[in-house]
């Protein structure tokens, strides 16, 4: 099973692209491969989600902010933990996490390493307020067509 994780504030415009294009793609997908989870923020009880022996892949998806919305084929790149070295760099109690962070933390806690994707919307506005602008929704077909790809090559299809 693939996890996706969308991660972002819903009611601070753009940066709810990362939930809703989760979303998307998990309404999309066959029901039974793909657990989908959405939160504000990474935690770090997330790297439980993480270490289930079901998870075969991870897909983060989140929104950044962007000059331009031009540089659709820069947003999907392959991450992994922090090296051995960063570990004691961690956040101990921190309430917000990068990915790599949070791979790190099951990767020590629960000796699980999880192949894993980040997936970032160019974001223009994120300001208070629901509902993307203009600019990072026309985006979302395109980038959810990337992922589909991603998960299609992850499925062996």
């Amino acid at each position: 099973m693939i996890l996706l994780i969308g991660y972002g504030n819903s009611l601070r415009r753009d940066d709810g692209a990362g939930p809703l294009l989760a979303q998307m793609i998990a309404s999309s997908w066959e029901k039974g491969h793909l657990r989908l989870v959405t939160v504000h923020q990474l935690t770090p009880e997330l790297a439980q989600e993480l270490a289930d022996p079901e998870v075969a892949a991870v897909i983060f998806m989140d929104a950044a902010v962007a000059e331009s919305t031009d540089e659709v084929d820069a947003l999907l790149r392959r991450i992994g933990p922090f090296s051995e070295e960063r570990k004691s760099f961690l956040p101990v109690l921190g309430h917000h996490f990068a990915p790599e962070e949070l791979l790190a933390y099951a990767k020590v806690l629960y000796g699980c390493h999880v192949p894993a994707w980040l997936v970032t919307v160019p974001g223009v506005d994120f300001g208070f307020g629901d509902g993307l602008s203009h600019e990072t929704a026309a985006l979302l077909p395109d980038v959810a067509e990337k992922v589909l790809v991603l998960l299609r090559h992850l499925q062996g299809e």
